[in-house]
């Protein structure tokens, strides 16, 4: 299997294996699918006989993937790229005038789908001086590398994003919001249950202090004594349903 290791993107590097075996230059068709706050794309490489597919948040990143799934099957393969992937390590000397902003994406996504948002942690294996990010979402964990710690950000979320496309991941699942409604109508039951039985109490006794006031020789009837004990009563009564609730 033939390396190469000129810094080179796959779509030149297979430019140029057309024109060494004097075969058609690569043909690529791309198309998008999804909402715009979600689009992914796809494309499809075919040169010399064979098909490649490839993916991608643009269609520059799908024409890429698929340019590099491409000479994967002509037995060519890019140096550090199974480390490092779709990260071109030439510096562009034009800069896309409007960025794609995949860590708000990916937050839009969570804030909108009810998910909790998406923590990012750094990766301390660093590869040819890049730093890493690890994005971590759900049970899902991607990394990102770059020149920079906001590139290597960017990165691990626009791989998670594609990673939710292909797990058509969508808004969270309303059994598990039923589960936890259900759950908490347990719990204020239980309470109800608990300050019912309280209440019921604390009215027996009122009923036998009433009864039996002729031999009773606690606190009068009536007298602010009394009322501060029913007072007493009725706030362990709350403190106890406090504590059931939570």
């Amino acid at each position: 299997m033939t390396i190469l290791k000129m810094l080179k993107s796959p779509i030149s590097i297979l430019q140029e294996l057309a024109s060494k075996d004097h075969v058609g230059a690569p043909l690529y068709e791309a198309c998008g699918s999804g909402p715009d706050h979600m689009k992914s794309f796809e494309c499809t490489c075919t040169f010399n006989g064979r098909t490649a597919m490839g993916k991608g948040l643009t269609k520059k990143d799908a024409k890429h993937d698929a340019a590099n799934n491409m000479l994967k099957a002509c037995g060519v393969q890019m140096d550090n790229n199974e480390a490092l992937p779709n990260i071109c390590l030439v510096p562009s000397k034009t800069k896309s005038a409007i960025p794609i902003n995949y860590v708000g994406r990916l937050n839009e996504f969570c804030s909108g789908n009810r998910y909790c948002p998406a923590v990012y942690t750094e990766n301390p294996i660093i590869t040819n001086n890049q730093f890493g990010l690890i994005c971590t979402f759900q049970e899902f964990s991607t990394n990102g590398y770059g020149s920079t710690k906001k590139d290597a950000k960017q990165e691990a979320a626009k791989n998670m994003l594609l990673l939710i496309k292909e797990k058509d991941i969508g808004p969270k699942s309303m059994v598990e919001d039923l589960k936890d409604t259900q759950h908490n109508d347990e719990g204020v039951k239980q309470a109800l249950k608990v300050y019912t039985g309280l209440m019921a109490n604390l009215s027996i006794n009122e009923n036998i202090s009433t009864t039996t006031a002729d031999i009773d020789v606690g606190v009068p009837e009536g007298t602010p004594e009394e009322e501060a004990r029913d007072v007493k009563m009725v706030q362990e009564g709350k403190a106890e349903l406090d504590k059931t609730v939570e």
